[in-house]
């Protein structure tokens, strides 16, 4: 199994960094320097992506395999504050404060919003 499949908790708050903890021992397995401002949301698909948004307007998608930031998507004007992978597959929909729709990112549209 990859470390992320694992027994983890993955934390995320007001500081914008993402804390990986093994939940047996409490130990800090991994901290990523996120986002800017306060991370709302995050979620994490089978394969081992996570994604992460914040009152910075920004979504993040990252690499559990190799904790690195794979894409980085910008929403003008956006408080996000919701996030997640939709099922069986690594596409995301995202959602902000006061939004009415969700925007939904595509892999196979090289995560362009839909």
């Amino acid at each position: 199994k990859q470390w992320y499949q694992r027994r983890v908790a993955i934390t995320a708050g007001g500081s914008g960094h993402i804390r990986i903890f093994n939940h047996q021992e409490g130990s800090l397995v991994a901290e990523i320097t996120a986002h800017a401002r306060w991370i709302n949301a995050l979620d994490v698909n089978p394969s081992g992506l996570m994604a992460s948004v914040s009152e910075d307007t920004v979504v993040n998608l990252w690499d559990l395999n190799e904790i690195c930031l794979q894409h980085t998507f910008s929403i003008p004007n956006v408080q996000l504050c919701g996030v997640q992978f939709l099922q069986g597959s690594n596409d995301f929909a995202v959602t902000g404060y006061d939004m009415k729709d969700i925007l939904i990112f595509k892999e196979n549209a090289n995560f362009k919003k839909l």
